[in-house]
């Protein structure tokens, strides 16, 4: 199985320039602004002082300065980073495994230019009962160690199976049985175990690697569909600190399990961020999870949020909020920004409600552009601690 199998398809055409053109490119500019920032931050924090050897080259000039010794630069280098990608692979997902796709490419493109290790991770419930964390399965997909090509590959096979379930049945069941084998068969949603894995995952990578700033980055669509009414904390493993979280309804009780996590896993040094991916107006999804979370802000403030996270998703494609169930930044991206294959193209209906918000989103130079945006945000993210005070 490689990617000549996806190439080969004329269906594809638009994946296939995609991947060895557009997706590079947003890459390398992620990589870019990555360098840019630790050089910049770098030069700001580094020092010189005199060495207390006189340099000879400047004793003529000693009757008018006494800027005679050589001088020592002390260099601070900018902290090191790695990620965790964690990939939500449940039955909702079946519609968006494509655009997945686009993203963890991008995603990874980038770790590999910027040379900073990464483990790219999906989940789903497990199925033969042996995994961890409540019949968690939790696959490793990909890395650091994966080379360009490989990765190519990776990607391949995730959107061939994507546009094997939502197009033409271009594929052989062999094809979907080696997708289903090592990626995980689409079934439920355990995203708590699934954030407490990754969790262990950053622990692991930091100390396997030395790596001062890691960061954990889910992909989803929605939450989690575990029952967590029966208790009121989690306790954080490493240092034994109770995190506690609303268990009076099951809508109360998954969104504060995500805050609780996020909270833990924020106190212990790690950056967590999530895409989520969504077909519809952002705001009704951010409306469910205010149902349920911050009950602390106004009914006014969480009004204002919502405008204006709707105003930027249906100008932009997407928005972003921080600080958001203890993500360090939420992200709500529109499905429809991702490229797509002529066959889904050709066949797409789309309601007269998004026919304006369609039109941009059919624009390639819009596409990238957005792509990139996103590319940015993230990018900020994961150097953060690179801005210039």
């Amino acid at each position: 199985m490689n990617t000549s199998e996806l190439w080969s398809h004329d269906v594809f055409a638009n994946i296939v320039k995609f991947a060895k053109k557009d997706a590079r490119n947003i890459a390398r500019r992620m990589a870019l602004q990555y360098e840019m920032k630790k050089k910049a931050w770098e030069a700001v924090n580094s020092s010189h002082r005199k060495s207390g050897s006189i340099d000879s080259s400047r004793i003529v000039k000693f009757k008018t300065s006494d800027n005679i010794f050589m001088k020592k630069s002390m260099s601070n280098e900018g902290t090191s980073h790695g990620l965790i990608l964690t990939i939500d692979w449940s039955g909702s997902m079946d519609s968006l495994i494509k655009k997945v796709a686009c993203q963890f490419l991008i995603t990874t493109l980038y770790c590999k230019y910027i040379k900073i290790p990464f483990e790219v991770y999906t989940f789903t419930n497990g199925e033969s009962g042996k995994e961890l964390l409540s019949g968690l399965s939790f696959r490793l997909i990909a890395s650091n160690k994966n080379s360009e090509a490989e990765l190519m590959e990776i990607f391949a096979h995730m959107y061939s199976y994507g546009a094997q379930s939502r197009g033409p049945d271009v594929f052989s069941s062999r094809y979907t049985s080696y997708i289903k084998k090592h990626f995980g068969q689409l079934r439920c949603t355990p995203l708590y175990p699934a954030m407490m894995m990754s969790y262990h995952k950053a622990h692991d990578m930091r100390n396997s690697t030395g790596m001062e700033n890691i960061s954990i980055m889910f992909i989803t669509d929605g939450e989690g569909d575990n029952d967590y009414s029966y208790a009121s904390t989690i306790q954080d493993p490493y240092s034994v600190r109770s995190y506690s979280y609303n268990s009076l309804s099951v809508n109360k009780t998954t969104s504060s399990v995500i805050s609780a996590i996020n909270k833990m896993i924020r106190d212990s040094g790690f950056k967590t961020f999530n895409i989520f991916l969504t077909h519809d107006d952002v705001s009704r999804s951010i409306r469910e999870f205010f149902s349920a979370h911050d009950e602390y802000l106004s009914q006014s403030t969480k009004q204002k949020l919502m405008e204006t996270a709707s105003a930027d998703f249906k100008k932009q494609s997407f928005t972003t909020i921080n600080n958001f169930m203890f993500y360090n930044t939420w992200i709500g991206v529109n499905a429809n920004l991702f490229p797509e294959d002529k066959a889904i193209n050709n066949n797409v209906s789309t309601p007269k409600s998004e026919d304006e918000v369609y039109r941009v989103l059919k624009n390639e130079n819009t596409l990238i552009k957005n792509l990139s945006t996103i590319g940015s945000t993230i990018n900020d993210i994961l150097v953060s601690d690179f801005k210039i005070k």
